[in-house]
């Protein structure tokens, strides 16, 4: 069970991360930040820049990506090639990396599938006498893969009291294609916000996932309005609470 930081052990990290001598600490970057693969466009490319004013070295690996209790679950999987699969890439210079579907499309399957490509730098070795912590950057780009053309979420919310007078605001995603709940915000009959907030959230077809919302004010209403902002656009509607 994770513990609570006192301020006097919160403190001390503080100051020993103040005080820790970065020795390492790369910068890339990467575009398109998804991929989207389909039977028609089973190969796609994209770009890793190296901010760097040094050598960076990369490795990559491709996940199936699902989701249990409203947590992400990575496991390995040959649907995918990815090359190069480990390279190096010049100070402020490019690398081009391609990803490729092998997974036979016979058989449509019922919903889209996910993947995560995750990139990790490779960090160069310590020098002679170097003292300090290096810092290793991770990048995860999602890859969807849909065979149905009219492949889309189905958005079904659902609000509820929590025991200390806040509210829980979930959604269970029926449809067979993900979404990305970015952000929201709640209201009262008359247009009052009770609440605004970031939720930065992919939720995968037949789906659920959770969200504690702080409301900025004590409120004893029977419904509220949520207005959501997703990737597949923005909706609007009156929830009763439970």
């Amino acid at each position: 069970m994770m513990q609570m930081m006192t301020p006097t052990r919160f403190i001390a990290v503080l100051t020993l991360l103040l005080l820790t001598n970065i020795v390492h600490a790369a910068s890339f970057n990467i575009s398109p930040l998804r991929v989207t693969l389909t039977p028609s466009a089973k190969t796609t490319s994209l770009t890793i820049t190296n901010e760097n004013d040094e050598l960076l070295s990369v490795q990559t690996e491709l996940v199936t990506w699902t989701q249990k209790d409203g947590n992400d679950v990575f496991t390995p999987t040959n649907d995918l090639i990815i090359s190069p699969p480990i390279f190096k890439i010049a100070a402020g210079g490019l690398q081009t990396l391609r990803v490729a579907l092998l997974r036979p499309m016979g058989q449509e399957p019922p919903r889209e599938m996910a993947y995560r490509l995750f990139l990790k730098e490779v960090p160069p070795p310590v020098k002679p006498g170097q003292q300090g912590v290096s810092v290793v950057m991770r990048l995860s780009v999602p890859v969807f893969v849909t065979t149905q053309g009219n492949a889309k979420p189905q958005l079904n919310w659902h609000a509820e009291k929590s025991p200390n007078g806040d509210l829980v605001l979930s959604l269970n995603n029926s449809g067979n294609a993900h979404v990305q709940v970015n952000s929201c915000d709640l209201r009262e009959a008359d247009g009052q916000v009770l609440a605004e907030q970031q939720l930065s959230s992919y939720v995968l077809p037949g789906q659920k996932h959770s969200w504690p919302i702080k409301l900025n004010r004590s409120w004893q209403g029977s419904q509220i309005k949520l207005n959501v902002r997703t990737d597949s656009g923005d909706s609007s509607v009156v929830l009763p609470i439970n």
